[in-house]
């Protein structure tokens, strides 16, 4: 026991040394704690986000597509048994939260809106509209926020 009653498990905790993706030989000095030697590691989950050595964030991007493709199916199970409100609540309590959360930090990600279209999968499935009809009058008139525009709120608009 420490300051706090807080006690470290040491199988858990890793270490991380964050470089440019260009650089794979960084410096990791040895840590230790408590006699022993904290192992190091190219991603780790922290706070529910996957964080990687190099700061790109293609495993939090691959988990978050995995998480919102269950999500996209639950929703599809309901669209049969209940109102077009409760499927927007639960797109907004399922879909639009997994999204939302930590965008701040892979958002800025320039990959990830092409990787994650299944917002406009789920608009469609809510909507009725066809593949190829435009989305974004729907997107608007149930105040669905893309990723896009997630993006835009949090970092300003793309500099031109």
């Amino acid at each position: 026991m420490g300051k706090n009653d807080l006690i470290v498990n040491i199988d858990k905790t890793c270490a991380i040394s964050f470089h440019p993706h260009q650089n794979n030989h960084s410096t990791r000095p040895r840590i230790t704690l408590k006699n022993n030697k904290i192992a190091y590691s190219s991603e780790l989950k922290f706070l529910g986000l996957f964080i990687m050595e190099t700061l790109a964030w293609h495993a939090q991007i691959h988990l978050l597509c995995a998480s919102l493709s269950k999500s996209y199916y639950m929703i599809i199970s309901l669209r049969n048994v209940t109102s077009t409100q409760m499927i927007r609540s639960t797109c907004f309590a399922y879909f639009q939260s997994k999204l939302g959360y930590g965008i701040m930090f892979w958002g800025g990600d320039g990959k990830s809106i092409k990787d994650i279209s299944a917002t406009k999968k789920v608009i469609r499935l809510i909507t009725g509209v066809h593949k190829r009809e435009s989305c974004r009058p729907m997107f608007r008139k149930y105040q669905i926020l893309t990723l896009a525009q997630g993006r835009i709120k949090l970092f300003g608009a793309p500099r031109q």
